[in-house]
């Protein structure tokens, strides 16, 4: 009971601190790419295209329509909670399937983290 409860603190810690990097890295607007074209395909619930790419769009559309700002603000915003979504289940997958000790997978989730390929796709469009 008690190992389960500290788990919790921590993918709550992981969870907070990665969404507040990719917050402070987040694009405030539209970026370059097919930005533009998934934030109005989302709006409109349309095909951006070929394949269409339907769950980031219905995502989108739900992401317009539950956070405040300017459209590519939020689906940007949804970018950022993806990623640290995706952060929770490398820890988990760390600390769970690895059995990585907490004092080891600290400085990988920083490492993971600081990569900047990974920074770029979680904090734009």
């Amino acid at each position: 009971m008690a190992r389960s409860h500290c788990l919790k603190r921590e993918v709550f810690f992981v969870f907070t601190v990665s969404l507040a990097w990719f917050l402070w890295h987040m694009a405030p607007s539209l970026t370059v790419g097919d930005a533009g074209e998934f934030i109005a395909a989302s709006s409109i619930l349309g095909v951006a295209h070929s394949p269409g790419y339907p769950l980031p769009l219905l995502l989108g559309k739900l992401a317009l329509t539950l956070f405040p700002g300017s459209p590519a603000y939020r689906i940007n915003f949804l970018s950022a909670l993806a990623g640290a979504g995706c952060f929770v289940l490398c820890w988990l997958i760390w600390r769970r399937n690895l059995r990585l000790p907490a004092w080891a997978a600290y400085p990988a989730m920083a490492l993971l983290m600081l990569e900047p390929h990974f920074l770029t796709v979680n904090t734009e469009t």
